[in-house]
C-alpha cells in the first residue's frame, strides 16, 4: 500500500502509540517489543484462520514524535449481498484529537465491501476531510473481467487489475488468508483508485509483543527497498514503514510503524473486542 495512503488512513486518524508499559524498548524508533523474548530459531506461527469475523473491532492509537494525536477504529460489520456476493462491510473511522486538533483537523471514514469467501474486494468508498478539504475516492471492482472502476473529484478511472489485488484496507486482512513464508518476497498488489500500486515484502523476524491490548507473538513484515523508492515518489520524501501482526490464527495487525522526514509515526492495537453474537464464515 502507498504511504501516502498510510498517512491518510492512520496519521488522518493521528492513532497513537499509547505506553507499551513493562519491559518494553523501542527498536529503530518503530516498534516496542519485550526484551526477555528474543527472535527463535522454530517458528511460533499458526495457520491463518481465512476468514472474518463478524462484530470484531480494534481500536488504535497513535503518536507522532512521542506527541498522541489521535485515534481510530476498525469494525467487521454485518454481511450484505452485492452483485450475488456475500460481503462483510470492513469499517475504517479516524480522528485527531486533543490539542493536535485545533492545528490539524482530520475525520475520516472508510467503508469496505469484502468477499467473504476469498476476501477479495467487492466496494470500496472512503471520505477524508482534512481541516477544509475533503478527498472522496470509490472504487468498485469486477474480477470477472478484471477491472476496477474507481471515481474522484478530478474524474471517472478504469484500471486492470489481477485476481489478488487488494484495496487500501486489504493488506491489513492479506496475513488472514495467506501463509507466511520467511525470506521469501511476497508480492501484492494495492489499488488505490486510478493507479495501482505493487508491493514486494518481506517477512523479517518474529517475537513476543507487549502493547496495552495483550501480549502477542507477532512477525515483521516490510517493504523490499524497491517498493518503499516508490512510496518515496509518491509522498516527495523519504520514508519507511514496518508492520507487526500477531502469530495466531486472527493475524491482527497489532503495530503500524512510518518513519517519515520528521520524526515517526507509530500506531498500536489499544483493545481487541468481539461482539456477544460474533459469527465467523465458514
Amino acid at each position: 500500500m502507498s504511504k501516502k495512503n498510510l498517512l491518510l488512513i492512520f496519521i488522518l486518524g493521528g492513532l497513537c502509540l499509547y505506553g507499551c508499559g513493562g519491559k518494553c524498548k523501542s527498536t529503530n524508533n518503530y516498534i516496542c517489543y519485550d526484551e526477555s523474548e528474543k527472535e527463535v530459531e522454530e517458528s511460533k506461527i499458526l495457520p491463518p484462520s481465512g476468514k472474518l469475523v463478524i462484530g470484531e473491532k480494534l481500536s488504535y492509537k497513535v503518536s507522532w514524535l512521542g506527541i498522541s494525536v489521535g485515534q481510530a477504529t476498525l469494525i467487521v460489520k454485518d454481511t450484505e449481498k452485492i452483485d450475488g456476493q456475500q460481503t462483510a462491510l470492513v469499517e475504517l473511522t479516524a480522528s485527531t484529537t486533543g490539542f493536535f486538533r485545533m492545528i490539524y483537523k482530520v475525520d475520516g471514514i472508510i467503508h469496505s465491501y469484502v468477499n467473504l469467501d476469498n476476501l477479495q474486494p467487492i466496494k470500496y468508498d472512503s471520505d477524508t476531510r482534512i481541516n477544509k478539504k475533503i478527498i472522496e475516492k470509490k472504487m468498485k471492482y469486477n474480477f470477472k473481467d478484471k477491472k476496477v472502476f474507481a471515481e474522484d473529484k478530478k474524474g471517472k478511472y478504469v484500471i486492470d487489475i489481477t485476481d489478488d489485488t487488494l484495496d487500501p484496507l486489504g493488506v491489513f486482512y492479506y496475513f488472514r488468508k495467506n501463509n507466511v513464508i520467511f525470506n521469501e518476497p511476497i508480492d501484492i498488489l494495492v489499488n488505490g483508485g486510478k493507479k495501482n500500486f505493487p508491493v514486494r515484502v518481506s517477512i523479517t523476524s518474529e517475537r513476543m509483543i507487549r502493547i496495552p491490548s495483550g501480549s502477542f507473538w507477532a512477525f515483521q513484515i516490510e517493504p523490499t527497498p524497491e517498493s518503499e523508492r516508490q512510496f518515496d515518489d509518491a509522498l516527495n520524501a523519504e520514508g519507511s514503514m514496518r508492520i507487526w501482526f500477531s502469530a495466531d490464527e486472527r493475524r491482527l495487525p497489532l503495530l503500524i510503524a512510518l518513519r517519515v522526514p520528521v520524526g515517526s509515526a507509530i500506531a498500536t492495537l489499544m483493545s481487541v473486542e468481539y461482539a456477544e453474537s460474533s459469527l465467523t464464515h465458514n
